[in-house]
């Protein structure tokens, strides 16, 4: 497929709502990116907290409700965990997929 092939059938794709080859549509990686925000949000408040705690026990705690908060955060953001990773794994190895993801960070920053 030709660049400009390419072109013409992610906006197709676009067009009809449907999601690009990578699978994942605009749509759902707004919802990441806005989970991926409130996520490090989520650790920045919590990190300290796991450092500082007095003893294991209560080191458990908090991660417990840490963890609780990142379920909540990307299951408010409309995903599954399982769907959050997913596109977390991929962009490991996507750059166009990376570069999608900062374009919506950067929507949601602005």
């Amino acid at each position: 497929m030709t660049i400009r092939t390419r072109s013409k059938a992610v906006a197709g794709w676009a067009a009809a709502g449907e999601p690009e080859p990578s699978g994942f549509g605009d749509t759902e990686l707004k919802s990441f990116a806005a989970a991926a925000v409130r996520i490090n949000r989520i650790n920045r408040t919590f990190t300290p907290q796991i450092r500082g705690a007095g003893s294991g026990t209560e080191r458990m705690q908090i991660e417990r409700r840490a963890s609780g908060a990142v379920f909540e955060a990307v299951r408010n953001e409309g995903l599954t965990f399982d769907r959050y990773e997913t596109i977390a794994n991929r962009l490991q190895t996507d750059p166009a997929l990376t570069e999608r993801v900062k374009e919506k960070l950067k929507d949601l920053v602005a």
